[in-house]
């Protein structure tokens, strides 16, 4: 795309504008909250950077009280986005044509706007430099190969069923300004229920998802890996394929066998990550050749009495140390071990933020002894301190002289 501005924004945020009017309502006031979040987070940006202490999980704040409160803790500015400016950029885009009066689709449709065809393909663009067509060519090559490694993955929630490529790719100019596709996936399984799944698959991304993203995780899984951060592809949705009057070509298609469906079928996808980290372990420990299978069913026993919703963080291995155990017998042992790991390191913060000292075999040892008699971490990290004689730390807020009288009375 040559052009540098769109309704007087720089393009890139005249297209991410569009794109944020295709999921929610088109107003003024749309248009308003999209334009003050975006400089928000650049305001965000610009502190941390002047600031490094200014912490840039700020950047999600949504609501103004939060901000105000922000920008008084952390002292810097920020000047909320005139409304008027939203109300200029609101008429552009109808005056240009990237919006347009809605037609009801339904009786109680009572939108008075929608995004143009225009306004569609802007949201879709992709903003790269043009490439060669050898460079487009192998960007395909490796997409169907990833596609063809996503397929073979069951516990993936769907696979790639088709690729259709349009566009510039399909011509014959020599270079590309991008890889216009739309992808159409397949459910792998079709018994069960499909939202299980796709949470299942969320719960141990190690992301942390909303409750509605995570029924969708599934499908936004598999577009991802297909993608792979490939700034030169642009995915389009399927309704293009209706709405746009150009030429599709697929480039990918596949559609399981009898045979193949039946192994997706009988695939046990909640199985599959404690199997997955049992076989790690299990290669870490060559001498042990019990089977991983039966280990894992034994895992999701013990993490069905601890109620547990997902194997983040390893869970699965922080249970097999305690494998030959009843599953009740290893579920507790691994809580155990769980609150330990918890206690120690609240206890570290308090040593080291205190004192200034190491933590060693025989410091650890008397935080256990602590753990066991079920004192506080902060009283455990006092009482430590005082056995081994420790000095509180210059300039230290972390303990005063009268909390060491109390604690040793």
């Amino acid at each position: 795309m040559d052009t540098i501005a769109i309704v007087g924004l720089p393009v890139k945020t005249g297209r991410d504008l569009l794109r944020h009017l295709n999921v929610a309502r088109i107003d003024v006031d749309s248009v308003h909250d999209f334009l003050d979040d975006l400089h928000w987070r650049d305001t965000v940006d610009a502190a941390h950077k002047a600031d490094p202490r200014v912490p840039r999980g700020l950047r999600s704040a949504v609501y103004a009280s939060e901000r105000k409160q922000y920008c008084k803790i952390w002292r810097f500015k920020f000047r909320p986005v005139p409304k008027a400016e939203a109300e200029r950029v609101f008429a552009a885009l109808l005056a240009e044509g990237y919006l347009e009066p809605n037609e009801p689709e339904y009786p109680n449709d009572r939108r008075k706007y929608q995004t143009s065809r225009k306004g569609r393909q802007l949201a879709a663009a992709n903003l790269t430099k043009r490439f060669s067509r050898a460079k487009a060519d192998q960007e395909v090559a490796d997409l169907i190969e990833r596609a063809n490694q996503i397929n073979a993955r069951d516990e993936l929630v769907f696979y790639v069923h088709k690729i259709h490529a349009f566009g510039s790719y399909l011509t014959d100019i020599d270079d590309v300004g991008d890889i216009d596709l739309v992808v159409e996936l397949g459910i792998r399984r079709t018994s069960g229920k499909l939202t299980d799944e796709s949470r299942y698959r969320a719960d141990n991304s190690g992301k942390t998802l909303d409750f509605t993203a995570s029924l969708t995780y599934g499908d936004k899984e598999v577009r991802q890996l297909l993608r792979a951060r490939k700034a030169r592809l642009s995915f389009g949705s399927t309704s293009l394929l209706t709405e746009l009057r150009t030429e599709f070509r697929i480039i990918f298609e596949w559609t399981p066998d009898e045979a193949r469906r039946a192994e997706m079928e009988a695939f046990d996808w909640r199985l599959h990550e404690p199997l997955r980290q049992v076989r790690e372990w299990l290669a870490e420990n060559p001498g042990i050749n019990d089977d991983p299978l039966e280990i894992a069913r034994w895992c999701q026993e013990v993490a069905a009495i601890l109620k547990a919703r997902d194997w983040s963080d390893n869970f699965a291995r922080a249970m097999i140390p305690h494998w030959g155990l009843t599953a009740s017998q290893a579920a507790a042992a691994t809580m155990h071990d769980i609150e330990w790991a918890d206690y120690l390191k609240r206890g570290i913060y308090w040593i080291e933020g205190a004192y200034k000292q190491p933590i060693d075999a025989e410091v650890e040892a008397q935080f256990y002894g602590h753990f066991a008699r079920g004192a506080s971490e902060l009283n455990a990290a006092r009482l430590i301190g005082r056995h081994f004689g420790w000095k509180l730390a210059k300039g230290q807020r972390f303990f005063s002289e009268r909390d060491d009288d109390e604690i040793g009375s």
